[in-house]
């Protein structure tokens, strides 16, 4: 039996990195859309926990640049005390692709006016690219033709579907697009 999971665990060590090499774009059309779900939850035992949950999209708006918007919030908890703060932030981010790693450059970034989350909080459990001027680097994972993974050794791991904006893109009341 241990024989078999050696054998099925080098198997896909060796056949993960070239499916990855062979399957990830490079460079996304003007028209996708990288939608997930995130959550985070750190324990620490001075100082409670915090807790990050919201939505963030990536809208790729040419081959090299893409939106990124976090929407949620973010939960801070100890036994005196629940602190409680909204996330609104979009990113404009210039990204590279070569072969399974991306690169990103946060180029601008801002807050909506419900916003009242600090920034040092935002940056560490949202998302690091939500800093102007920050600089991201993760390994890209092709799950299957609408899915991909990405993560680094010091960023949460994310697994997002690729989908396709809708032909008309006409905004809701919260100036937010509408998807399929």
């Amino acid at each position: 039996m241990k024989r078999i999971l050696y054998l099925a665990s080098l198997a896909t060590a060796l056949a993960v990195p070239w499916a990855v090499l062979l399957g990830v774009p490079h460079g996304r059309g003007s028209n996708d859309l990288c939608a997930m779900d995130a959550e985070a939850l750190i324990g620490d035992s001075t100082q409670g926990t915090t807790r990050a949950l919201g939505a963030l999209t990536y809208s790729f708006e040419s081959s090299d640049t893409a939106l990124m918007q976090f929407e949620g919030e973010i939960v801070q908890q100890t036994a005196q005390h629940t602190l409680r703060y909204h996330v609104n932030r979009t990113a404009e981010v210039h990204y590279e692709v070569r072969n399974d790693h991306i690169k990103s450059t946060t180029l601008s970034a801002a807050r909506t006016f419900w916003d009242n989350a600090p920034d040092a909080l935002v940056y560490r459990y949202a998302h690091p690219l939500l800093q102007p001027g920050a600089q991201y680097q993760a390994r890209l994972y092709r799950l299957s033709d609408t899915t991909l993974a990405s993560g680094s050794e010091t960023t949460l791991r994310y697994v997002c579907t690729l989908q396709k904006h809708r032909a008309d893109m006409k905004g809701d009341a919260a100036g937010q697009q509408a998807v399929e």
